[in-house]
C-alpha cells in the first residue's frame, strides 16, 4: 500500500514510512537536548542566545534591550556558544 508523502506529490512504499518517523523522532530528540543545553545556562548567557538565535534581535538591539556593550553581547555569545558546544559533545558520548 502506497502513502502520499508530505512534502511532495510522490508516493513512498509504506514500509519506508516507520523510517521516515523514527528519522523523525531523532531531530526532535536532537533539538530536545539542545533546548535543555540552553536552558542550563546562566541567564547573563542564555538571554543573549534565546534574543539572538531565536528570536532574531541584532547584537546592537540585544545591547539596548540588556543595557550592556555590543562587545559584551558579542563575548556572551561567544562563551555560550563554547559551552553549549561542549555540553552537546558530552551527551553524544
Amino acid at each position: 500500500m502506497l502513502q502520499p508523502c508530505a512534502k511532495s506529490s510522490k508516493f513512498i512504499p509504506l514500509e519506508n514510512l516507520a523510517d521516515r518517523q523514527e528519522s523523525e523522532s531523532e531531530k526532535t530528540k536532537n533539538y530536545s537536548e539542545l533546548y535543555t543545553a540552553v536552558n542550563s545556562l546562566k541567564e547573563e548567557l542564555r538571554l543573549p542566545v534565546i534574543l539572538y538565535y531565536i528570536e532574531d534581535f541584532s547584537v546592537k538591539e540585544i545591547a539596548q534591550i540588556l543595557e550592556i556593550s555590543e562587545g559584551a553581547v558579542q563575548k556572551r555569545l561567544a562563551r555560550a556558544r563554547g559551552k553549549l558546544r561542549q555540553e552537546l559533545q558530552e551527551v553524544s558520548i
